[in-house]
């Protein structure tokens, strides 16, 4: 935990159980600009986004390394909510 104190960086722990409200309360309080997630999580973050949560958000690291069409659908549909979507790959 001190290398991410040391780096500005912030381990929250999210749960399929967390509702759109619970997750955008800690985004809120973290002011959280970029989330590392798995590419299961694009269309939750989109979804909330598009109702008004989330909006702290600029970027997002998918953890998946290769770009799929589904993928490439959901980096353009974010982008057009003005998120940024990377894979690791991409940002290494």
């Amino acid at each position: 935990m001190l290398s991410a104190m040391v780096c500005k960086a912030a381990i929250i722990g999210f749960y399929d159980s967390m509702g759109d409200t619970a997750v955008d309360f800690v985004l809120k309080q973290t002011k959280m600009h970029t989330l590392f997630i798995s590419k299961e999580y694009l269309t939750k973050l989109i979804d909330m986004r598009g109702k008004g949560l989330a909006t702290h958000i600029k970027n997002i690291v998918l953890f998946d390394s290769e770009e799929d069409a589904e993928i490439t659908a959901l980096k353009a549909q974010a982008m057009s909510n003005q998120i940024r979507v990377l894979t690791l790959d991409e940002v290494c």
